[in-house]
């Protein structure tokens, strides 16, 4: 519970409201720099950073000492931290610069947390300088849940009001009770000097609780390492304490637990060296770990895991020493006190554990007391000084050898007991307890593991404690005394203690300088460096000597068999079996290699894979045993894997490959069991049904015929005959049933002219076109084609083709087109009547109406459809002159020409020329006829002013008269230009040779000069 004066906060906070003082430090980072002055981000000053603080938080804050800034000369109070929290801590790092104040008076702390909150000090070197006294970090008045750690702190004295790090309630008394300060973390921190070097107070009517002090290194602290009071839960752990290099010297403590402490645990710590720099003798007391503390039943402090050594000086030595402090628990702790060299002269006793003042509830187990210093006191283990006090101890080593004066396992009731025998009859205590040199690693360096296997494994466990003082698990089961868990070297045999005669094994583990020696050489002999001989069946003892004792070890000689050889072939093939024998009865046959040959109990060996292996045959005395062995190759045999790449199911007359894997020596193939003569290839051919496989060899003689034979059938062909029910040549209306042979399984598809005909799958056909026709039949997927018969119907195919349109303009053809033979005849009809003369397979069409055609073949006649034709009328334009416009008559399109070429534009049916030429006008009509008329409006001869060119009759039968000037000349050309008459221009034209049509008359002068063109119609 957080213990805050409200009467202080309110003054804090009035503070904050005077004009000039800090706002509250928003959360960040932040430094300190003497270099720069205050503002912004930067303190010049701890003083103004703490300032600063002192009007409180509002997020993480951090502070960065700027590094090489100091040294800060200065006395520091950080003070209440409004808003700081779990969320909202402020942390301090040094980066090694150094803090200094010189107090003259109270206060003496140079950085004190006064009732400050959740503040980490990290790597900040703190001195007090002064000579009036002075605390280097202090933490008090209700300071909690704060953390200094990794800084360094020097003392410039060690008397009594100069102090490391104070937990405490006064500002000049370092051990001043009522601190209130709970939670709070003092870790890996080095203290140099100091009376006290830490010191955590509370109050026994006031117990704070839940501090650390953990892996700090004190060092040359006059009085005290760590002195703690009135504590709840607390931890002192890992911590190093030492004064070796002090040079006024006193009684110290290492560390003491005062009044009021309870659930306390002091663990993995190690006290050493209280008098380094003694040069002469010393009658000052040390006490390693010592406690006042009174605590109950279920609130016990312990002692654990702790190590106390290089107890040197002259003046009387605890170990453990307990002042009537109720309910404490020492397990698992290490003392030695060996000095003995240094100690020769003294005559002050030594204590490993010692109690004084009436107690109950203590507990002394599983703990390494070896003291052997010099001199001429009393050395004792343990020393129960008051009778009514109520403790257990045992699971101890109290190894008590001192060079001189008098050695006691214990003292309990004013008697002394030098034996642990005697000691255990006379207060009941310590029956598993033992008196044994543990034989420390190096204990020159601080290295105190034992190395002794006499006590190895001979604590109890303690559920509480798992670790030892290196966080090394303990025996769940069988741990180690005193504070480092161990695996002694013992005496073993490599192997196994069962020796079969002519064997040897070394016996090792055991510390250098004792002597090997059995005790019956008949059976074993050892040698000096532990290798033992075993000569014959029979036991004998081995036992090595030291000066502190001796282990024995028995060992057990069994007379070794023999056996005689073993038969076997030197090879065997993959798969093959062999019995193998040995005239030695009795014997176990093993295989060295299961994947190549495996052997039964009794000697039947299967090789199972290609190698080599070893058989054995093993006879056995007991644990003895002598063996045959038998080298065996086992071959491989040759793949006789068989495929194809074609079918296994085929129809008569087909053929299958069948291939062996290559590779083997030979083969032979067989049908059934039974060899093929000749077939000794990779491969075999055949078109016999059956049962095929192979047998491979390898060089070594395998042979193996495993491979899943492949088996052949072969499928009878259906017969493919066609007979036709009568002659296969008919007319129109005619046909022939055409029939195949019958058969079981049969199918049918009948084809004609190589294409299959849909729906016609039974066995017989009616044809009635031409063709040839064939049937394939289909017997169980075997299937052949019958010969094709030929199937004629004579009738012709009776169909009409025309050259070009059946419609066209008068004056033009079509030609007509019927099927050709060689035996055809023909005979064309124009409306239905027989056209005289048209007997062949074509005819020109130049009239209107209906045409068909017959065509005969031999008795059977096919009449064509009718075709119809028609002649379109062609128009007849007439070129009149009005002046120089020519016009012509009314029609669908026209285009006028000069001499021939097109007159761009002129498309009308009038045009007004402008030069003099030849003009032609090409008309169409509806039909999509066309038809020229020509003029020649320049050169024209005239009579009379008018020109005197007439042409009557038009139409006309046979004969024209032509009106024009003398000396003219008139040609009558066809409508594609072909000139068909020319004669005298001006007279009568005969028109007999020329057939019904439109024709295009032309009149030139004397000169050749067009004079007009007149459209002419032949009757």
């Amino acid at each position: 519970m957080k213990r805050k004066r409200l009467l202080f906060l309110g003054l804090l906070t009035l503070c904050a409201s005077v004009p000039g003082a800090y706002a509250q430090l928003a959360g960040g980072t932040y430094t300190i720099n003497s270099a720069q002055l205050t503002g912004g981000a930067n303190f010049a000053s701890f003083t103004d950073a703490a300032t600063a603080l002192g009007a409180g938080v509002s997020g993480p804050v951090v502070i960065n000492v700027a590094s090489a800034s100091g040294p800060y000369t200065e006395q520091v109070t950080i003070p209440l931290i409004p808003g700081s929290s779990t969320t909202n801590t402020v942390t301090i790092n040094g980066n090694g610069n150094a803090l200094n104040y010189a107090a003259t008076g109270s206060p003496y702390a140079t950085l004190s947390l006064n009732n400050a909150d959740y503040v980490t000090i990290n790597n900040l070197t703190v001195g007090s300088t002064g000579t009036a006294g002075g605390f280097a970090i202090q933490l008090i008045n209700n300071a909690d849940h704060n953390t200094i750690s990794n800084c360094t702190v020097n003392m410039a004295a060690s008397t009594f009001s100069f102090n490391g790090i104070c937990i405490n309630g006064s500002t000049s008394i370092s051990t001043i009770t009522n601190s209130l300060c709970d939670s709070n973390t003092i870790s890996n921190n080095t203290i140099n000097g100091g009376y006290y070097g830490i010191t955590v107070i509370g109050d026994p009517a006031a117990r704070i609780y839940g501090n650390i002090v953990t892996g700090n290194t004190l060092l040359n602290p006059y009085y005290t390492g760590i002195y703690v009071y009135g504590n709840s839960n607390l931890l002192i752990e890992k911590n190093d304490i030492s004064r070796a290099t002090l040079a006024t010297l006193g009684s110290m403590y290492g560390i003491n637990l005062g009044n009021g402490n309870q659930s306390t645990l002091v663990s993995k710590n190690k006290v050493h060296n209280f008098f380094g720099s003694l040069t002469g003798t010393s009658p000052y007391s040390v006490y390693g770990f010592a406690t006042q503390a009174v605590a109950s039943a279920g609130n016990e402090n312990i002692f654990a895991n702790n190590v106390v050594y290089d107890m040197n000086g002259d003046g009387t030595q605890y170990a453990f020493y307990n002042t009537g402090a109720s309910y404490t628990q020492y397990y698992y702790n290490t003392v030695s006190s060996d000095n003995a060299g240094s100690a020769a002269a003294s005559n002050a006793s030594c204590f490993g554990f010692y109690q004084s003042n009436a107690a109950s509830g203590l507990v002394f187990e599983n703990n390494l007391v070896s003291i052997t210093r010099g001199g001429t006191s009393s050395k004792y283990g343990i020393y129960m000084n008051t009778a009514a006090t109520t403790y257990t101890s045992n699971y101890n080593d109290f190894y008590i050898n001192g060079a001189g004066g008098s050695n006691y396992i214990g003292r309990a009731g004013g008697t002394n007991y030098s034996t642990v025998a005697t000691w255990q009859t006379a207060v009941s205590q310590d029956l598993a307890s033992v008196n044994l040199e543990p034989l420390f690693s190096n204990p020159s360096s601080g290295n105190f593991l034992p190395n002794s296997s006499l006590i190895d494994n001979i604590g109890t466990p303690i559920a509480s404690i798992t670790t030892d003082i290196n966080n090394a698990t303990r025996s769940a089961t069988t741990p180690d005394i005193g504070a480092y868990e161990f695996s002694a070297p013992v005496i073993a045999v490599t192997g196994s203690n069962q020796l079969c005669s002519g064997a040897t094994s070394a016996l090792t583990g055991l510390p250098a300088g004792g002597t090997w020696s059995s005790a019956t050489t008949t059976v074993a002999t050892v040698s000096s460096t532990g290798v033992v001989t075993a000569v014959s069946a029979g036991t004998a003892v081995i036992t090595y000597t030291t000066t502190t004792g001796f282990k024995n070890d028995t060992i057990t000689v069994t007379a070794t068999p023999t056996v005689g050889a073993i038969t076997a072939p030197t090879a065997l093939c993959v798969g093959q079996v062999a019995t193998l024998t040995n005239p030695t009865a009795n014997g176990i046959w093993t295989s060295s290699n299961q994947y190549y040959g495996t052997v039964t109990n009794t000697g039947v060996l299967t090789a199972v894979g290609p190698g080599s292996l070893v058989v054995t045959y093993t006879v056995a005395n007991g644990s003895c045993t002598a063996a045959a062995t038998a080298n065996i190759t086992t071959n491989a045999k040759p793949n006789s894997l068989i495929s194809t790449t074609g079918q296994t199911t085929v129809c008569a007359g087909n053929t299958i490959t069948i291939d062996a894997t290559a590779g083997a020596a030979s083969y032979q193939w067989l049908q059934g069991n039974t060899a093929i003569s000749g077939a000794t290839g990779t491969n075999y051919t055949t078109s016999t049904q059956g049962v095929y496989r192979v047998a491979v060899a390898s060089s070594a003689g395998c042979v193996d015929t495993t491979a899943t034979p492949i088996t052949f059938v072969v499928n009878p062909m259906p017969v493919v005959t066609v007979t036709a029910s009568g002659a296969t040549s008919f007319c129109n209306g005619g046909n022939v049933v055409l029939t195949a042979a019958s058969g079981t399984n049969y199918t049918y598809q009948w084809r004609q002219n190589g294409a299959s005909i849909a729906g016609a799958t039974n066995a017989s056909y009616t044809a009635t076109t031409s063709g040839n026709y064939a049937v394939k039949i289909d017997l169980l997927g075997c299937d052949d084609i019958s010969l094709p018969v030929l199937v004629t119907n004579n009738t012709p195919a009776g169909t009409l083709t025309a050259s070009g349109p059946l419609a066209f303009c008068d004056g033009g053809n079509v030609t007509l087109k019927t099927d050709t033979g060689s035996s055809y005849t023909y005979q064309w009809a124009h409306n239905g009547n027989d056209i005289s003369g048209a007997t062949t397979n074509t005819y020109q069409v130049t009239a209107a109406g209906t045409y068909h055609v017959v065509i005969t073949n031999g008795a059977c006649t096919a009449t064509t459809a009718d075709s119809t034709v028609v002649v379109d009328a062609a128009p007849t334009p007439v070129i009149t002159a009005n002046g120089t416009t020519l016009s012509t008559g009314s029609f669908v399109s026209y285009q006028w020409q000069l001499n021939g070429t097109d007159i761009a534009g002129a498309t009308d049916q009038n045009y007004t020329y402008t030069q003099q030429g030849t003009y032609t006008v090409v008309v169409t009509n509806a039909n999509g006829c066309s038809a020229t008329a020509t003029y020649s409006p320049v050169g024209v001869p005239t009579i009379g002013g008018k020109q005197a060119i007439s042409i009557y009759p038009n139409p006309a039968a046979d004969r024209i008269s032509i009106d024009a000037p003398n000396g003219t000349t008139a040609t009558i050309s066809s409508l594609e230009g072909k000139v068909l008459i020319r004669a005298q221009g001006n007279g009568v034209i005969s028109l007999e040779n020329i057939s019904s049509g439109i024709y295009i008359v032309h009149l030139y002068d004397n000169n050749n000069v067009l004079l007009t063109t007149i459209k002419l119609v032949k009757q």
